[in-house]
């Protein structure tokens, strides 16, 4: 089933400095990882996607004719930090959904991962829900309407969505994920190339 109150950002607006090239146009088993991330959202429970470029932004453009079900959005200010980018993607949705998921376009899940965050999330009626592994919090973090006005009010002064978990932190639905694929980002290239491998042993099972 497809929750209609449900959207998601994908954060793809970043310089990649430790990667010494576009993350987002890296390849993904054919695909780019970026093209990887919203195949990924369109085919989980999520109504609507809003993919927020920045850096090299002209290079996204073939995603509004691939993906016409997506927003794109472009965020000028993209130096700033990650919080305007969210911010930005939660404007162009905010009227429509109930509950926002955040994920950035370095941060590769599987479908599992997705499904059972949002799942657990509506069911439990909870206002914050993101995956942990071993005790550790990672992503996706999908937050309830009810703390919208308090990422409108972040910003990397104040530590940016953590300013809101921290907040709320007697409300969160922390799950319990046995795959530590949840703790990964892909800030070096022995990182995306630890993502590729397990991606592609999954694939295999």
């Amino acid at each position: 089933m497809v929750y209609q109150n449900v959207g998601a950002v994908l954060t793809c607006a970043g310089l990649s400095t430790r990667m010494n090239q576009n993350k987002a146009l890296m390849n993904w088993n054919g695909l780019t990882l970026i093209e990887q991330q919203i195949n990924l959202l369109i085919n989980s429970d999520i109504n609507k996607i809003t993919v927020v470029v920045g850096y090299q932004s002209n290079r996204f453009h073939f995603i509004k004719d691939k993906y016409p079900s997506v927003t794109l959005v472009e965020n000028k200010d993209y130096e700033s930090g990650r919080s305007s980018s969210i911010k930005l993607g939660l404007s162009s949705l905010y009227t429509s959904i109930e509950n926002l998921l955040i994920l950035g376009v370095d941060q590769p899940r599987t479908k599992h991962i997705l499904q059972t965050v949002i799942n657990e999330h509506i069911t439990s009626e909870s206002l914050i829900s993101y995956p942990v592994y071993h005790g550790k919090g990672g992503h996706p973090i999908i937050f309830n309407r009810v703390t919208f006005n308090d990422i409108n009010d972040i910003n990397e002064e104040s530590n940016g969505l953590r300013y809101v978990t921290k907040k709320y932190s007697g409300f969160i639905n922390k799950i319990d994920l046995n795959e530590k694929i949840v703790l990964l980002d892909l800030n070096t290239k022995s990182n995306y190339l630890e993502a590729l491998e397990y991606f592609n042993n999954k694939k295999k099972l």
